[in-house]
């Protein structure tokens, strides 16, 4: 590398670091004035996103000039926990949504004797609830078991990219392997879905870890696979759908004792829950949840409105994804296969076969990042250097969409610094949003619901609801709250009773409705 080289990169570097710092110092003002009992400035939030966006896009466009491998990745080796640590702060400011709320609180349920199936519509497998109870369990009701829920969210999320790194160099490469990394951190989905105190990040990284270990083709580690598998069902019963994809491509390769041996560590790990669930009580519950509520779930967001809003998020990927789709070998390659899996899982939406949840999202990242490194890496100068001019247009526009889901307000404004707590007349907690709304609560059972049909009916039954938005609105059925329908975002909150019913027959009463407040 030449003096004139070295000199331009390492003014790259130095730029780089430098807005990136000025990210870090805005970003602490900004904390530190919220902390003070303001709102946060949104100009600063959309001020940091920027400098943190030409920070990374500096930074980045330096490694492509560099010629060495070993330079490469000396400065991968620099660049990537830098990025890993902003990250990790915007994480752990970012919002709560309803879904984090309710797995919150039943993960206190379950902490304080409750049954986790009680009081929420909760038609998920149970693992991850009962391991975000140990917090409860360790920390008591304070407000460090939700710094705690927090931090493990994002240790998910980095052994994600952990995993996707280690999986693509086992597969190609190292080159493969870092380029990778860099699209999947900057994957704006991938980096809200794994972050989040949600069932879907711990659940893709059981399967990753899972699918690594076959690829070890070891056949000592098939059997710990299928175990996995198995726990990441208990996790969620979605991943049942990526089980069945990875058996069919060890069939297709003939690997028939590793096959034998994943499913045999599947069914034993399977019975051992079924069973732990029997003894504990929840078998009638489990069943009734997982299984007949979940097929019966609907969405009152039309499929077209789905599929453009992926379209959206992955529109830069997208073009990207085609350009490498000529590097795809389904016959051989297990990331190929997996990804005609999801493929068609997108495609069994549209015919109201199958949902989609974070999970695909998280998982169809991981796929398609590992596919366009394997793309650009393979490709010619001519056709690299496109794709080094797309991917950088990418990488800006996704840093802009990780920005707007940070600091997005069509979703309640709670965020970790904005829990008080105090506690009742019986020492049971109480989390209060400020300044008012009682979100967690012993002595009364809460339910996140969705639909604002019902205040018409809370009103009949003597309820005083107020409510800044149009009369016609109420008319309009099933229009659902966590998609950003309403500007004033509104969230309602129930508890159950003999006077209402909701769709699968569980008795539920209005209890208020609480407006959440913009900043501006």
């Amino acid at each position: 590398m030449n003096i004139d080289k070295s000199f331009y990169c390492i003014m790259s570097v130095v730029f780089g670091l430098f807005f990136l710092i000025i990210s870090g110092l805005l970003s602490l003002f900004n904390q530190l004035y919220s902390l003070c009992g303001y709102c946060s400035i949104v100009s600063l939030n959309e001020l940091k996103i920027l400098f943190f966006c030409l920070g990374i896009i500096i930074i980045l466009f330096s490694l492509f000039i560099l010629k060495s491998n070993k330079d490469i990745y000396s400065l991968m080796k620099i660049v990537i926990p830098i990025i890993l640590i902003f990250l990790f702060f915007i994480a752990f400011n970012k919002v709560f949504n309803q879904d984090e709320i309710e797995h919150l609180h039943v993960s206190w349920l379950i902490a304080n004797g409750g049954n986790v199936y009680q009081e929420f519509i909760e038609f998920h497998t149970p693992l991850l609830l009962f391991i975000i109870s140990l917090f409860f369990k360790v920390f008591g009701n304070s407000l460090s078991a939700l710094y705690a829920a927090r931090m493990f969210s994002f240790m998910i999320f980095l052994l994600l990219v952990y995993m996707t790194f280690i999986l693509a160099k086992r597969l190609y490469n190292k080159n493969i392997a870092y380029i990778s990394v860099i699209l999947l951190v900057f994957n704006s989905v991938f980096f809200s879905a794994s972050t989040e105190i949600l069932l879907d990040g711990f659940s893709a990284l059981l399967n990753i870890i899972a699918i690594y270990l076959i690829i070890l083709d070891k056949k000592k580690f098939a059997f710990i696979s299928g175990l996995l598998f198995a726990l990441a069902f208990f996790t969620t019963q979605k991943s049942a759908v990526i089980i069945i994809f990875v058996v069919l491509w060890l069939f297709f390769q003939k690997k028939y004792v590793v096959m034998r041996n994943v499913i045999t560590g599947g069914i034993i790990t399977g019975v051992l829950g079924f069973f732990m669930i029997f003894i504990g009580g929840l078998w009638n519950d489990f069943f009734y949840q997982t299984f007949f509520v979940m097929f019966a779930w609907h969405t009152d967001v039309p499929v077209i409105a789905m599929v453009k809003g992926i379209m959206v998020e992955y529109s830069l990927f997208i073009l990207l994804l085609l350009m490498s789709l000529n590097k795809l070998r389904f016959k051989h390659d297990i990331i190929s296969f997996l990804f005609l899996g999801q493929v068609l899982i997108f495609i069994s939406l549209i015919f109201s076969i199958s949902w989609i949840g974070r999970q695909d999202f998280i998982f169809l990242s991981i796929i398609i990042s590992i596919i366009i490194a394997r793309g650009i890496y393979d490709s010619s100068d001519n056709i690299k250097r496109f794709f080094i001019i797309v991917m950088i247009i990418y990488l800006v526009a996704s840093s802009l969409f990780i920005g707007r889901y940070i600091f997005s307000t069509n979703d309640i404004q709670l965020r970790t610094t904005d829990f008080v707590l105090s506690n009742s007349n019986n020492s049971d907690l109480i989390i209060d949003v400020k300044p008012t709304a009682a979100i967690f609560r012993k002595d009364t059972s809460f339910l996140w619901y969705n639909r604002i049909e019902a205040i018409p009916a809370m009103q009949k039954i003597g309820y005083n609801i107020s409510y800044n938005f149009s009369d016609e609105l109420l008319k309009k059925p099933k229009i659902l709250l966590r998609y950003g329908l309403l500007k004033d975002e509104i969230a309602i909150l129930y508890c159950y009773d003999e006077i209402v019913k909701d769709s699968y027959g569980a008795p539920i009463k209005p209890l208020f409705l609480y407006n959440s407040t913009r900043c501006t």
